[in-house]
């Protein structure tokens, strides 16, 4: 395996929104709206990395260190189990990322703005769980994902190819997810945030995988408090 880690875009990313009695995939932005039909949010999206086994990407999709670009409020996870659970906002972070640019005053500024969206629209849980294997090369993780202004499941899939490893995020129906809403600009606000989220995940995987090579240790992913561990009783 090569001692460099290369992180880069895969294939085409498909993003758009389905509705009841229009036949057209909606794009982002297009106010073209069924007022008696849920909206449902399609995305899809893969990124390359090169010299990181499929074992070390399908443990840091699970527990990799969300904190540096999520607020979370609770968290869990079982290594046991192979499950996880947390409860965010998924603003904060973004806006303190953009007020950086202006300094202390807009970083503050950024965590006002997002805390204020998390208030209005609500925080997101996520309750994610390792699905069971049907391909050696493939390992599937399901987001059940709940929030008051939309819900369902996607999934976040590692794909072993040739000498390196494809992380895919999917809310495609064709590939079994299911996520949704009732109102056009959540649709939009949604498909047009997730992405940077599932961006940081493996940017993180890649930082940390990283960090245990140069530190001589195998990579067991980065999760720690202030999140808890649950163990099953002995």
């Amino acid at each position: 395996m090569t001692a460099e880690i290369t992180l880069s875009d895969y294939g085409t990313e498909d993003r758009w929104i389905g509705q009841d009695l229009i036949p057209l995939e909606t794009p982002l932005g297009v106010p073209v709206v069924n007022p008696f039909s849920h909206k449902q949010m399609q995305f899809f999206k893969q990124y390359k990395v090169t010299g990181i086994s499929f074992e070390e990407a399908r443990t840091g999709v699970l527990f990799s260190n969300y904190r540096p670009f999520m607020d979370i409020r609770e968290e869990t996870y079982s290594r046991s189990r192979r499950t996880r659970r947390l409860v965010f906002n998924p603003f904060v972070r973004e806006l303190e990322q953009y007020g950086e640019s202006v300094g202390s005053l807009g970083v503050m500024s950024g965590q006002s703005v997002g805390t204020m969206m998390g208030m209005m629209l609500g925080l997101i849980t996520w309750d994610i769980a390792e699905e069971r294997r049907t391909d050696p090369n493939v390992a599937s993780f399901e987001f059940r994902t709940s929030n008051r202004l939309f819900s369902g499941r996607f999934r976040i899939r590692v794909r072993a190819v040739d000498d390196s490893v494809v992380l895919e995020d999917d809310w495609t129906t064709r590939g079994g997810s299911d996520m949704r809403t009732s109102f056009l600009p959540m649709a939009n606000l949604v498909l047009l945030t997730h992405p940077k989220g599932f961006e940081h995940i493996a940017a993180q995987l890649v930082d940390e995988v990283k960090r245990a090579r140069a530190a001589g240790v195998p990579y067991s992913g980065e999760i720690g408090a202030p999140s808890v561990e649950l163990r099953d009783n002995p």
